[in-house]
């Protein structure tokens, strides 16, 4: 696990990621886009080598869908927003633990995003920035969960 401190050199996680940005996006490329840290990082790196779609997964109005929307006019780059009801969450969650044998929920909430995204994608390469956390430790909530 690495946590980033005053004396990283972020050159460390910077050149493996573009390494691998160069030589796996190749062709039509989506990323999954929630406009937060990880995915504007991704995509702003990705841009450098390919011009993605980006896809954004939420309710109407949702913060996420505004802030996709928002972050990808500021990259400039094409953007489709997959709006979801009630219905479709729960026939997706049912898919995740029927077909996928998932039950964790905190696993399903972050599997299903990118379920419903490679549900709509004609993109043949889709990237997420989903585990990027860890790099760092993950989130407070976690960091917490070890110090019992």
């Amino acid at each position: 696990m690495v946590i980033l401190d005053d004396d990283m050199d972020l050159s460390e996680l910077r050149s493996p990621l573009i390494k691998c940005i160069q030589q796996e996006l190749q062709g039509e490329v989506g990323i999954l886009f929630s406009g937060g840290l990880d995915s504007a990082v991704l995509t702003a790196l990705s841009r450098e080598h390919c011009r993605p779609v980006l896809y954004t997964v939420g309710y109407a109005n949702s913060h996420d869908l505004k802030a996709g929307e928002k972050g990808s006019q500021e990259l400039d780059l094409p953007w489709k927003a997959i709006v979801l009801n009630d219905d479709e969450l729960r026939k997706g969650v049912r898919f995740l633990r029927t077909r996928l044998g998932l039950s964790d929920p905190l696993t399903i909430s972050f599997e299903l995003p990118l379920y419903f995204v490679c549900s709509h994608a004609e993109e043949s390469i889709l990237v997420s920035g989903q585990g990027a956390d860890e790099l760092f430790a993950g989130y407070d909530r976690y960091r917490s969960m070890g110090t019992d």
